[in-house]
């Protein structure tokens, strides 16, 4: 059983998952430069290899930002995520009409009932 809780979980994965991409975009230019450009440098591989490096800095910032996140929170707790509870997905309210909401301003639960 993990002690992490389950909205960190899920922020992990999504970090791993931008990894995945980086590490992607980082192989793209090698197979390239041998299939396409015959192993041959030129602008065009070289405009190509810059573009690919700049497009992978996105999604590794993003990646170390949640992981850091992630590792705050286990050092120093809790207080460390406060910020950023805004992330955690809030249960949504019910449509039926009997929600906490109505409950808290004193509105019965059977509107019929007196």
């Amino acid at each position: 059983m993990s002690l992490l809780p389950t909205y960190v979980r899920y922020l992990d994965g999504l970090a791993l998952g931008l990894m995945v991409c980086v590490v992607g975009l980082l192989i793209t230019p090698g197979p390239y430069h041998r299939i396409v450009e015959s192993g041959e440098d030129s602008a065009h591989i070289l405009r190509l290899v810059t573009v690919i490096a700049n497009l992978s800095l996105f999604p590794f910032a993003l990646a170390l930002g949640l992981d850091v996140f992630i590792t705050a929170g286990r050092i120093f707790g809790e207080a460390a995520g406060a910020p950023t509870q805004e992330l955690r997905p809030q249960p949504l309210p019910s449509l039926s009409g009997t929600g906490s909401h109505e409950r808290a301003r004193g509105i019965p639960a059977n509107r019929n009932a007196r």
